[in-house]
């Protein structure tokens, strides 16, 4: 095992941030040869190494690879995608690791043409979900929000379950309810798949606030209430 481990970073060290067309059959090659072993490594800590991480490491370098090779061949982005599956069966965590898998094995999917998007909007959905699960990370002390819905059975079964009614962000009438999908408004193809794969797969709440932030002292941006309204009125 520790064999295996050491070849490993022989691989990371020649490869990764190192990958160009003119080595990216090579670091395919060096791969291919070796990955049925090197990937039993994951689930071991071997010589100070976390086996989980390492391989998540040369998983990424060999989709770098099969990115820059031209032509690109389905077979070789098949491995990638068993071995990813493969990867997320075993592994639990390593979000990080797994995002940009998932970004650069739709890239792949993209660059076969036309007939491979629906592959690749698959795997750009993976790559969002990993997006949102490490902005989760994000917590907000004495937070306040609103959500104004219409009276209805759904309304009265979220309020007695405790739980959130999520819409897709095409049936928002307003633009700013979920900017995120101005942002994504890209021409290239990639973007474009993205965008796709976003409004396919995502569903959100529209929430408000009474104040802006970040809150200030100013008097202009403190909470609008019912008393101060009325003393402005004045």
């Amino acid at each position: 095992m520790q064999t295996h481990m050491n070849n490993i970073q022989t691989y990371i060290n020649n490869y990764n941030e190192n990958v160009t067309t003119s080595n990216a059959q090579q670091v395919v090659d060096d791969f291919l040869k070796n990955y049925s072993t090197w990937k039993n490594v994951v689930g071991y800590m071997i010589g100070g190494k976390d086996g989980e991480n390492e391989y998540g490491i040369v998983l990424f370098i060999f989709s770098i690879a099969i990115s820059e090779l031209n032509p690109i061949t389905e077979g070789l982005i098949e491995t990638l995608s068993k071995e990813i599956q493969e990867y997320e069966n075993k592994v639990k965590y390593k979000f990080e690791i797994k995002l940009p898998l998932y970004a650069n094995i739709g890239i792949c999917w993209h660059k076969l043409g036309m007939l491979y998007d629906n592959l690749a909007i698959e795997a750009f959905k993976n790559y969002i979900f990993y997006q949102l699960t490490l902005s989760n990370h994000t917590s907000y002390s004495g937070l306040t929000c609103y959500s104004f819905r219409n009276c209805s059975k759904f309304l009265f079964q979220s309020l007695v379950n405790d739980t959130l009614n999520l819409s897709s962000p095409t049936t928002f009438n307003d633009i700013f309810d979920c900017p995120i999908i101005e942002l994504m408004n890209n021409d290239d193809d990639i973007s474009k798949l993205i965008r796709e794969a976003y409004l396919s797969g995502v569903k959100v709440a529209c929430f408000v606030k009474n104040e802006k932030l970040p809150y200030t002292n100013d008097t202009l941006d403190a909470p609008i209430t019912n008393d101060k309204k009325n003393k402005r009125d004045k």
